[in-house]
């Protein structure tokens, strides 16, 4: 079993986009959003059985163990919002969730 804690998650950010008309460094209030921290656990386990001149090895992987849903990726005055303000704010953004529960599963036979 292993668990990795994921904190202070930025979204990218270009404060070129924000407004032409002002200089980077006047805006008032232009950060970038800050997301929830999220742990992930993923669980990993396998088996050997031996035989005379060969082995038979089976392997289990779960990734998201939990099915946890969190924001993997975001991007602030997204090109993809359509008639967003581009202020920087939530409204502008992009979100990108991670990845679901993966199961992965391998039988090797060595000879």
């Amino acid at each position: 079993l292993k668990g990795i804690y994921f904190d202070r998650f930025f979204s990218d950010y270009d404060p070129f986009t924000l407004n032409e008309d002002k200089e980077v460094w006047m805006i008032y209030g232009a950060s970038p959003d800050l997301f929830p921290g999220y742990t992930l656990f993923s669980l990993h386990m396998g088996n050997t059985i031996y035989f005379e001149n060969s082995s038979l090895n089976f392997k289990l992987n779960i990734l998201n163990l939990f099915n946890t849903t969190y924001i993997s990726d975001a991007q602030n005055n997204s090109s993809y919002v359509e008639d967003a303000p581009m202020n920087s704010g939530p409204a502008s953004a992009s979100v990108f969730f991670g990845m679901g529960r993966k199961l992965i599963t391998s039988i090797e036979y060595k000879f």
